[in-house]
């Protein structure tokens, strides 16, 4: 495959994610840099987080099979942060 259609892939794809993220969460959120990369707490035995990252690698079957992620609990679990990850 050409170089620059890959660039330009991931350049569009960097760009569509950007826009979603403003949408969604808006200049100011502090959900807005959620990335499981930014968890503070990675290293941490965390049931939903294990279930948040096991949503999105399953992702094509989640979508194509209508499922969902449902989340609950007390405050300051990660729901949100979780949720705006995902």
């Amino acid at each position: 495959m050409d170089e620059r259609f890959l660039k330009f892939d991931k350049e569009d794809k960097a760009k569509r994610i950007e826009n979603a993220r403003q949408h969604c969460f808006g200049a100011d959120s502090r959900l807005y840099n959620s990335t499981f990369e930014n968890d503070l707490f990675e290293n941490v035995e965390n049931p939903l987080r294990r279930a948040a990252i096991r949503y999105v690698c399953d992702w094509k079957q989640n979508k194509a099979g209508g499922h969902s992620l449902f989340m609950y609990g007390t405050t300051g679990i990660g729901k949100s942060f979780y949720g705006a990850c995902i």
